[in-house]
């Protein structure tokens, strides 16, 4: 159910009618960029609490609580899988309001339907709203800013939004703020609103095209020499060594559907446990005391991902590697946490590794699909927050609950070997 977010807070440079972007024009896309970063931020924020609020106040028991993490990941999946067209097609600005009336609906919910009902019609409104803001943030970065600062922006954004999200679950269980969750909420509906009315609309869908023209330039620079060292030697012979020895040097990726489906198990390992942990876990500490362990986590993600930044590493391979190592883990040590250190180590743990395969295979993602189809890996690693929750549910409590954690994090890294 929950991850990470990531939005950007990065002004890049685009040309606009043959012309370069000054001061007043960065100055404008620094206000939406920002806004749009805070925007996910918060929403994550409110993820994180209605969530662990739920559990706690609404009297509910693991089934129930991992089927609803399961409805709010179908919800996030429906509504991607709608607005992809609309993304396609460069609708930054109705997605923007998409999200705008869906988290208004999630806080009349909250705040006018009493009970567990309201609290739940919430967060599955809040899923909508995630979706809607995610699609429209991420379809406006990658039009006003060059494709090749893609990598960078999406490791920056997310240290950003953990960092913001870290700090508030921190502050709030510390009480350092004592913000209700319907506070939060209307935090949330404010700064959406902010965005929408700051997102500059995409006009021509400029940025992503010349990337996939770059690519594809790239994809047949080496028929192109193989033909011109053809004609120039006049040897078949010598041409397909020729073209052999530039064709090893070009870039072989994985398939996009293999490295989604890979995104899809390793979502779904963590999201298994994850799932019903906060069940787990209100016999043992208090919610304020769970919420700073989950903030102590997003803080150290967020340190941990500054080597990603640096080193810009896309391996299929180490994702899946890592991806099985957090699911052993999980499973090991669920039936361990009896204090409030090892939760959040645990907490710890498993955040840092989700955050890096997310963020290798993300950017893996975008090579191997030529920046096409990016609601397409979105809509499958949601499918594994459904799955993941899912089997939670059916075998919670059961003999079954660590094989079939192991099971999935084993096949996490198969589909993701070069076979």
């Amino acid at each position: 159910m929950y991850q990470p977010l990531t939005q950007t807070l990065f002004c890049g440079k685009r040309p606009r009618g043959g012309q370069g972007i000054g001061k007043g024009d960065c100055c404008e896309l620094s206000l939406w960029v920002i806004l749009g970063g805070v925007g996910q931020a918060v929403l994550g924020l409110v993820e994180v609490v209605l969530y662990t609020f739920i559990a706690y106040h609404g009297g509910v028991s693991g089934f129930a609580l991992a089927l609803l993490a399961s409805a709010w990941s179908l919800v996030f999946f429906i509504a991607s899988r709608l607005m992809a067209s609309s993304a396609e097609a460069g609708c930054n600005k109705g997605l923007g309001l998409v999200a705008l009336l869906s988290m208004g609906a999630s806080v009349a919910s909250f705040a006018f339907v009493h009970g567990v009902v309201g609290a739940a019609a919430a967060f599955l409104f809040h899923g909508v709203a995630s979706a809607a803001l995610s699609v429209s943030l991420g379809l406006t970065s990658m039009e006003y800013t060059e494709y090749r600062y893609w990598v960078r922006i999406d490791i920056v954004e997310r240290i950003l939004s953990l960092v913001f999200i870290g700090v508030a679950l921190v502050a709030l269980g510390r009480r350092v703020v004592t913000w209700s969750p319907l506070e939060i909420m209307v935090a949330g509906l404010a700064v959406t609103a902010a965005y929408y009315l700051a997102i500059p609309p995409v006009v021509l869908d400029f940025e992503r095209r010349y990337y996939r023209f770059n690519r594809y330039v790239e994809a047949i620079q080496g028929y192109v020499r193989a033909v011109s060292v053809l004609s120039y030697i006049g040897s078949p012979r010598m041409m397909e060594v020729a073209y052999s020895r530039i064709r090893a040097r070009l870039p072989r990726y994985l398939s996009p559907e293999r490295v989604a489906l890979g995104a899809l198990l390793a979502t779904a390992v963590g999201e298994y446990i994850m799932a019903v942990l906060p069940v787990n876990m209100r016999d043992v500490v208090a919610l304020t005391t769970l919420w700073q362990g989950y903030g102590y986590a997003a803080l150290i993600t967020a340190i941990a991902l500054l080597p990603i930044a640096l080193t810009q590493r896309t391996s299929p391979v180490l994702a899946g590697s890592l991806s099985l190592a957090r699911g052993l883990l999980l499973v090991m040590f669920f039936s361990s946490l009896s204090t409030i250190q090892s939760i959040a180590l645990y907490v710890a743990a498993s955040s840092i590794l989700f955050s890096i395969v997310d963020a290798i295979l993300a950017n893996y993602f975008v090579d191997a699909a030529y920046a096409r189809r990016g609601t397409f890996y979105q809509a499958m690693r949601e499918l594994g927050s459904i799955a993941g929750p899912l089997l939670a549910a059916l075998v919670y409590g059961s003999a079954l609950f660590k094989p079939v954690g192991v099971l999935l994090a084993v096949l996490s890294l198969l589909v993701l070997l070069p076979l």
